[in-house]
């Protein structure tokens, strides 16, 4: 995966699309990803990349990724 200048909730819901994985992101997930370049990495890790440095979290439950400010 290469990105530029791409929202944060935009990469993650094709992430999940791409894994067929349920989520929901709620609407103060407002981030850009200047620059990404990630090969070979799990789904969860891809997440943990992209959410790190960013005041937002996210955890799986009953089968669905929700991410948020971590409240």
């Amino acid at each position: 995966m290469e990105l530029q200048n791409a929202p944060l909730p935009q990469v993650l819901a094709d992430l999940a699309k791409k894994a067929e994985q349920n989520m929901i992101i709620f609407n103060n997930v407002n981030y850009t990803i200047n620059h990404l370049t990630v090969k070979g990495v799990a789904l969860e890790e891809a997440f943990k990349l992209l959410l790190k440095g960013t005041p937002y979290t996210f955890i799986s439950k009953d089968e669905v990724y929700l991410f948020g400010d971590g409240r």
